[in-house]
């Protein structure tokens, strides 16, 4: 990637875009490793016998208070929307 296109991926996800370019290739590999564990963290709630309030909880604690929830289906069926 060129250093534009780190930058634009970093500006994207509010992460810092300063630094030379193995910085900015670190900081966006990292953030996408941390949305990875995230999504994987979302997927094996949707499996337990969790409420919706606490996988809302969860995800907002992972997040570091960042309210970035997406649709999220719990194995009762109930949907918690999107928050911002």
């Amino acid at each position: 990637m060129r250093i534009i296109d780190l930058k634009d991926a970093l500006r994207a996800r509010d992460l810092a875009t300063t630094g030379n370019k193995i910085e900015l290739k670190r900081r966006l590999q990292e953030a996408i490793m941390q949305n990875h564990d995230l999504n994987t963290m979302v997927t094996e709630l949707r499996g337990s016998r969790i409420t919706n309030r606490e996988c809302i909880m969860v995800r907002k604690e992972v997040t570091d208070g960042h309210e970035t929830i997406n649709d999220v289906e719990t194995s009762d069926g109930d949907t918690a929307g999107k928050e911002k």
